[in-house]
């Protein structure tokens, strides 16, 4: 492989199609459709190579991506033209590594952005270039397909065949590839134009029909070719490619691999040259040197001339044209030699081009003036004898005529005559040859609209070869169905559709459309009597499959998918009973679980009598063992936990002492519960005796919630209703009881606090009154207890109450003054409250009421009589009557009369609240 890299420059207008033709040639590439080459995208970024000074590529490591991204874009709708710039390396087979530049067309219609982009320097050093046109714009949109090539035209010009002004050396051997796009849209009169016909109107050497028309910037050079190019194939609309398995390229492969060649052959010219001019500026250093260099030249040139020219002319003479043409196009090929051009009026053949042409029209006069018999008999139209000798050579001749492209351009009409004539040669060799396939009965239909006068003819050809075709496809669909594979069915199926698609033929007349009708029948008659082989076998294959599971499995399948006959039903069945006796026989074998074979029971519904009967007959066997496993596991079981396992044991029987068994666990059950009632039962009484309330209940409902478990449990397996009733009973006894006696401790307690002044025996009173409304939310004594509550709350805080000192009594004879006044001072918590002097008789009555406060750490009230005094005596304290008033109920104290010594006081208390106890 080379190691210098050869530039390929991409050019194109926007929307001409270079994605796609570029997209196709890589997907070709992948489906090994190339002749020569196998294309590799590089995805590694290449070091310099010894002596090189051009900085390895940086936009190589992408070109893996940028293939698989053209690649993924085809077949997927709309393309669009490209905005930037898409670069990219590859290797052509062992041969060359090719840097591919793209100057997408959006871009470089600003061609001031060429310095920026480094566009300019790529093209200057491009090896060739590909630049792609489009096909039916050139024809029918002239004036804008050229606007939209000239900074093509600029770019292959100028920096390319280097011919702008005052540049030393042109390079006219740089391989430009003219590819006209979208071929497959040219249609009816413009099906038969040549890719050279295109170039010649593109670049202005002929007039375009548009106006607008304009010669060529640039020149054309020897490697220079042009091609009409279908990417994919046909499209179905402007907007949907075609699909990936209708993927037909043209021109793609062949361009791209022609392309390579012409760019190494016109780089080793290049090469050659190079060497050649730099030796020959060492001769011309002497004037006479050079002069007979000259010479020496002139006559090796002269010499290579007349042998050329010599050898055309007797090609010619020969009529062998395509020789003579060749032996011009040698001479200039080969170009002057050791690469040391002469001046031109010194350069033998300079009239090599005018002879080429003129041997090229020559060669289409001849041709067709040979065609000329051939044409009038194709003109009369006759039906001809396709077997003749005269026939086949009219045909060959017709044929090698239009071989010829160039042909096209140079004589239109000449041209057209020959493809007319094609058409009556194609008609008569589908006269005369065989016709067995669908493609020959479709090739008579296409001729009947080229030669309708052979309508009756080529119509009468058509049953024979109708029958041929149906019987081949029926030979090869009985050798497919041979295998039991199902395609011959759709082969069947196949050329059904295609004989009805025939039968709706325009051309067909009613006696053909009978014939082919006929073979329709023959055609689905054969198929049915395929399709019962294929059933049969199917069946067959099942019957006979080691592994019941899938072999049902597989009948199951058949029986859904296609339609039985009753022979076929009758079959598959008698198939599907032998296969579920092998399950059996395998399910037996096993010793599988009983649970596991009633499941495997219901999940084949389908199983025969004889075969389920045989799994019953097992199960009963199996159960009865297994009863009176259980009966003595439930008879012995000391847990519930135990019993339970047993009972679901039982649930899973389906024998006749199944009801036996399930009474076995009620008995049981009831015997556990008792047992663990009592344990129960000692709990809560041990918290009783500790006054602990809660942790009783907590036992009691633990218990309960346990037991209702257990009985939720065990109700899908035995009778639970006189367990139901025991525990509910026990659950009533025990919370009654409990409750009564956390009544009778708080009236206990109440008595014990009903004197005590201490706050914390009142706080911790009233945390056990409250517990108690908590814990018995719906006691019959909640309201009572909550009234204690509420009055210890009050009396805690202190009460707001009326004290009032209703009267005194003095007993006489005492040490006091008859008839003077008395005064009572009441002290309580506190305050002193006097009362008003009142003039003692025996009882006198004061009724005076004072608001005073009272809570349970009032201890007591005191009570001072006070005689007053005279003008020579002062106030006389007479007594104190102390009367203890703390506690509980202690404002109970104060109400009623207090005597000490010989006095008396009544007083009245009120507006304490009430308290139940």
């Amino acid at each position: 492989m080379e190691k210098r890299p050869y530039k390929l420059a991409i050019m194109g207008a926007s929307g001409v199609g270079k994605t796609v033709f570029l997209g196709s040639y890589f997907y070709a590439n992948e489906r090994g459709m190339g002749k020569k080459y196998h294309i590799a995208p590089l995805n590694e970024k290449l070091t310099a190579a010894p002596g090189q000074t051009e900085p390895p590529d940086e936009r190589e490591l992408n070109s893996v991506q940028v293939v698989n991204e053209l690649i993924d874009i085809l077949f997927k709708g709309t393309q669009i033209g490209t905005h930037k710039r898409v670069d990219m390396s590859m290797t052509v087979g062992d041969r060359m590594k090719v840097r591919l530049f793209d100057l997408p067309g959006g871009f470089t219609v600003d061609s001031t952005r060429w310095e920026d982009q480094k566009i300019r320097e790529d093209l200057e050093m491009a090896d060739g270039v590909i630049f792609f046109i489009p096909a039916w714009d050139t024809l029918h949109n002239y004036a804008e397909c050229r606007k939209t090539s000239t900074p093509f035209d600029t770019a292959i010009s100028q920096y390319i065949r280097n011919e702008k002004a005052g540049a030393k050396e042109k390079k006219a051997d740089i391989p430009i590839y003219f590819l006209f796009t979208k071929a497959d849209k040219l249609q009816g009169a413009d099906k038969d134009v040549t890719a050279e016909q295109l170039l010649d109107l593109w670049s202005g050497l002929k007039s375009a029909s548009q106006t607008g028309s304009q010669r060529s910037f640039f020149k054309k050079g020897q490697f220079d070719k042009t091609f009409l190019v279908t990417s994919l194939g046909t499209w179905l609309d402007d907007r949907t490619p075609p699909k990936e398995e209708e993927y037909q390229p043209i021109n793609v492969v062949e361009s791209m691999e022609s392309l390579f060649d012409d760019m190494a052959r016109a780089r080793r010219l290049r090469d050659r040259n190079s060497l050649l001019k730099k030796a020959s500026i060492f001769a011309a250093a002497a004037l006479g040197i050079f002069a007979l260099a000259a010479g020496t030249l002139y006559s090796v040139q002269k010499s290579r001339w007349n042998g050329a020219e010599r050898a055309a002319q007797l090609a010619a003479a020969r009529q062998n044209y395509p020789e003579a043409i060749k032996a011009l196009d040698d001479f200039r090929a080969h170009g002057a030699p050791l690469g040391l051009p002469l001046p031109s009026f010194m350069s033998p053949g300079k009239d090599a081009g005018a002879q080429i042409e003129k041997l090229r029209r020559d060669y289409e006069a001849d041709s067709y003036k040979g065609l000329a018999g051939y044409l009038q008999i194709a003109d009369a139209a006759e039906l001809p004898d396709s077997r003749s000798d005269s026939f086949k050579q009219g045909s060959q001749a017709v044929k090698d005529y239009l071989t010829n492209d160039a042909f096209a351009a140079m004589a239109p009409e000449h041209y057209a005559a020959v493809k007319k004539a094609e058409r009556y040669y194609a008609a008569g060799a589908m006269m005369g040859g065989t016709v067995k396939t669908l493609d020959d009965i479709e090739g008579i239909l296409r001729q009947i609209d080229l030669v309708p006068d052979w309508r009756e003819p080529l119509l009468n050809r058509i049953p024979a070869g109708a029958a041929a075709w149906i019987a081949a496809v029926d030979q090869d669909a009985a050798a497919k169905e041979a295998e039991a594979s199902g395609s011959g069915l759709q082969e069947y199926d196949r050329a059904a559709s295609q004989l009805r698609a025939l039968m709706s033929s325009p051309h067909m007349n009613d006696q053909l459309r009978e014939a082919l009708n006929a073979q329709l029948g023959a055609l689905e008659k054969s198929r049915s009597s395929q399709a019962d082989k294929l059933i049969s076998a199917k069946i067959a294959a099942a019957g006979s499959m080691e592994n019941p599971e899938e072999a049902l499995r597989g009948l199951e399948e058949l029986k859904a998918s296609v339609t039985l006959s009753e022979a076929q039903i009758k079959r598959l069945q008698d198939a599907a009973d032998r296969q579920y006796e092998a399950l059996v026989d395998r399910w037996l074998s096993d010793k599988t679980a009983a649970e596991t074979l009633r499941g495997y029971l219901r999940q084949y519904p389908d199983m025969p009598r004889s075969a389920k009967s045989r799994v019953d007959s097992y199960l009963q066997r199996m159960g009865y063992i297994r009863s009176e496993d259980l009966r003595q596991s439930i008879l012995f079981a000391d847990y519930m936990s135990t019993l339970m396992e047993k009972a679901k044991e039982v649930n899973e029987l389906h024998t006749a002492s199944a009801q036996e068994l399930h009474g076995a666990v009620a008995q049981r059950f009831q015997e556990l519960l008792s047992g663990n009632a009592d344990f129960a039962g000692k709990k809560i009484a041990d918290s009783l005796a500790k006054n602990d309330f809660s942790k009783a209940k907590e036992h009691i409902e633990g218990f309960s919630a346990q037991k209702k478990r257990d009985l939720a449990n065990f109700s899908r397996s035995c009778d639970t209703s006189a367990a139901e009733n025991s525990v509910a009973g026990w659950e009533e006894g025990w919370t009654s009881k409990v409750l009564t006696e956390n009544y009778r401790f708080l009236r206990d307690r109440f008595r014990e606090y009903k004197d005590t002044c201490e706050p914390s025996d009142l706080d911790s009173f009233s945390k056990d009154l409250k517990a108690f409304t908590d814990r018995w939310p719906g006691a019959p004594q909640k309201d009572e207890v909550q009234q204690v509550i509420d009055y210890i709350s009050a009396i805690a805080k202190g009460a707001d109450a009326r004290l009032t000192v209703v009267k005194a009594k003095l007993e006489s004879g005492r040490n006091w003054t008859f008839g003077s006044d008395l005064q009572l001072n009441l002290k309580v918590g506190g305050k002193t409250y006097p009362t008003d002097f009142h003039r003692f008789r025996n009882e006198p009555e004061y009724n005076e009421t004072f608001n005073i406060r009272w809570s349970a750490g009032t201890e007591s009230c005191d009570i001072d009589l006070i005689n007053k005094g005279t003008l020579s005596k002062n106030d006389e304290l007479l007594m104190t009557i102390t009367v203890p008033c703390g506690g509980i109920a202690g404002w109970r104290k104060l109400d009623g009369s207090h005597t000490q010594s010989y006095a008396t006081v009544w007083l009245k208390v009120e507006g304490i609240p009430d308290c139940p106890w």
